[in-house]
């Protein structure tokens, strides 16, 4: 299964929409067209807040050439036409991923903190897994108040490496955590299809940004 993007761009909870609009547009502008994804995550937000931003992100994809994810809302996503990231493999998940399917959705990943949510990533049939944390990250579990913070550990480079391996050419995996420009060809050399960054396009001078990155992505 091909992946339609090398690098994922994902909002964060903190940064404002018009920054996450502003730097999407200034990136897709600059980098090989079909080369970056934006991933709306939202997860603190109300949901119509989500869908504002969602729609402003879709007019900028759409300009760019670029493909879009909502993070965990079906319905926005379909609204949009967009790709979901369902989240990690837990109990509902699979109803989630059959209405992403019966609308007729083009991607449906999910996250993969272990060896066995890749397995299942792969059972599933979805497009692709989000292997997780990789390297350390300020993001986490704790800052939503919710979740298993020892989820945010650091997995290191073999667990791309077994991921690669569990799930074949079926399964795209997608890098994430504490990924910037010359971790990301270490996860390359590892066989992840892609990788995606939550702070990096944020925190980061877009224009070096942008110069860093390109070379990466002109690569096939």
């Amino acid at each position: 299964m091909s992946c339609p993007f090398r690098l994922q761009l994902i909002t964060s909870e903190e940064a404002s929409d018009d920054n996450l609009v502003e730097r999407a547009r200034i990136v897709l502008s600059q980098v090989p067209s079909g080369s970056v994804s934006i991933h709306v995550r939202r997860r603190t937000h109300e949901q119509r807040e989500v869908t504002r931003l969602v729609e402003r992100m879709a007019s900028v994809c759409a300009n760019k050439g670029a493909f879009l994810v909502v993070n965990r809302l079906v319905d926005v996503a379909v609204e949009f036409d967009a790709g979901l990231h369902a989240g990690k493999p837990s109990r509902g998940i699979e109803d989630v991923i059959d209405r992403a399917r019966s609308a007729q959705l083009a991607w449906i990943s999910t996250s993969a903190h272990t060896d066995d949510e890749v397995r299942i990533a792969r059972a599933l049939g979805v497009s692709a897994a989000m292997v997780s944390p990789i390297f350390a990250t300020r993001s986490g579990a704790h800052l939503s108040g919710s979740g298993d913070p020892s989820l945010k550990v650091p997995r290191g480079l073999s667990a791309v490496a077994s991921a690669v391996e569990i799930s074949g050419d079926d399964l795209p995996c997608v890098a994430l955590g504490g990924i910037d420009r010359e971790r990301a060809r270490d996860c390359f050399e590892q066989g992840a299809r892609a990788v995606a960054t939550m702070s990096q396009w944020l925190e980061v001078p877009i224009g070096k940004f942008i110069d860093e990155w390109t070379p990466l992505l002109l690569q096939v």
